[in-house]
């Protein structure tokens, strides 16, 4: 209810803990219940995405750039068209990794931060990226891939990218085992083809 901020300051811990540069800074804002605005950063790969007012943006910098040099570099982000085929790259959770079968050829990868992977979908990266994270790991990319018109879908039907903080898509129980997290894995992808090719090939233990 109300305003608020979500704000994760490193999200990909595991990767920041390790002395890998996949990791980075969330932040959004909620007002009544739903995200209207997020950004996130990465510091050593110097690139930050924001959303503003139904629009993207996008800085691709040197590591740990000046507040000047990202302003400099600062341009709209539209969705990358990448033709969705055979060598298409498809980023998978963690839990997927530990769990589960994917059973297509696709070349796969497991990240371990929502912001490097979802500015790698806005890029044209990754196809899809399959999550199943805490709200303020993902709070950051989900404004700025719903202006780029990404799709995402689950089992159960309802919308990741509506943006809103409901409790059919996260457990907010307060005595839930993963409070906030989501209730169920999530596809998220360039085109509802990619997600609807990739979703039935994913399958947890």
């Amino acid at each position: 209810h109300g305003k608020i901020w979500i704000v994760d300051p490193i999200d990909g811990t595991a990767n920041f803990v390790n002395r890998r540069s996949l990791w980075g800074v969330s932040i959004a804002y909620a007002e009544n219940g739903v995200i209207r605005e997020g950004g996130v950063f990465t510091p050593e790969l110097g690139e930050l995405m924001f959303s503003d007012n139904g629009k993207t943006y996008f800085a691709s910098t040197e590591k740990y750039p000046s507040l000047e040099t990202l302003k400099n570099a600062v341009r709209p982000l539209e969705h990358p068209h990448r033709k969705f085929d055979g060598s298409s790259c498809i980023n998978l959770s963690q839990l997927m990794t530990r769990k589960g079968i994917f059973n297509g050829t696709y070349p796969v990868i497991s990240i371990g931060s929502c912001v490097c992977s979802g500015i790698d979908l806005a890029l044209g990266r990754d196809a899809v990226y399959m999550t199943s994270a805490k709200l303020w790991d993902l709070a950051g990319v989900l404004p700025c891939l719903k202006n780029l018109s990404f799709v995402s879908e689950n089992r159960s039907g309802s919308d990741l990218l509506s943006c809103e903080i409901s409790p059919e898509i996260y457990r907010l129980e307060p005595e839930a085992p993963k409070a906030f997290a989501l209730r169920e894995p999530n596809w998220i992808g360039s085109s509802r083809e990619a997600v609807e090719t990739i979703l039935p090939l994913c399958i947890l233990s």
